[in-house]
Formats: structure tokens, sequence, C-alpha cells
């Protein structure tokens, strides 16, 4: 019974170690996007889900008060994309199978 539950255990955190790894394979995509600077954070995030058809989880009312910062992305990975325009703002992100989450860190997910 011990062992089942070890194994139980061991399970489950490898799932969540998945889903919070940041060489996650959907972070790893490379994408080619430009980053305008009058644009929002939505517009970005809208974007990278035409180049990439990720399912992406987000309010608007979360992302409407930030702006995008300029950037030119050409084979860049989305997980850097997203380090560098999620900078300096409350935005979080979660990753749960194929769906990518965005938050408020002092929400929950």
């Amino acid at each position: 019974m011990y062992k089942l539950s070890l194994l139980a255990a061991i399970a489950i955190l490898q799932i969540q170690f998945q889903e919070t790894n940041p060489k996650h394979k959907l972070l790893q995509r490379k994408i080619h996007i430009t980053v305008h600077q009058a644009e929002t954070l939505e517009s970005v995030v809208l974007r990278i889900y035409t180049e990439t058809r990720t399912n992406i989880d987000f309010s608007s009312a979360l992302l409407a008060p930030y702006h995008a910062k300029a950037a030119d992305y050409k084979g860049i990975s989305l997980g850097i994309i997203l380090k560098e325009q999620l900078k300096d703002t409350p935005i979080k992100y979660r990753i749960r199978g194929n769906t990518l989450t965005l938050y408020a860190e002092n929400s929950n997910p």
C-alpha cells in the first residue's frame, strides 16, 4: 500500500512539474512576430495565438491596461517572448495540457 501511495505522489509531482516547467515544449516553439510600440499587450497575445494556434485563456480586462514592448522577434521561443512582454506587469502564465493561461499574480489561475 505504501508503494502505491508513493508512486501516486511521484506521478502527481511529475505532472505538476511538466505544467510549470519553463522548458515545456510549447514555450520552446519558435515564432516570428514584430511588436509595435503602440500595440497593446492584448493584441500581442492575440497575434501569438494566430501564429501558434495555441489555446490561450485570458481576460481582456486583465491585459487592457498594459502596452506591449516594441521588439522584432524572428525565430525566438514563445517562452522568451512571454518573459519579455510580461516583465514589469503582475501578469503570470501557466500551462496545463496545451492551454496557456494568463492570470494576475495575486489570483488563482
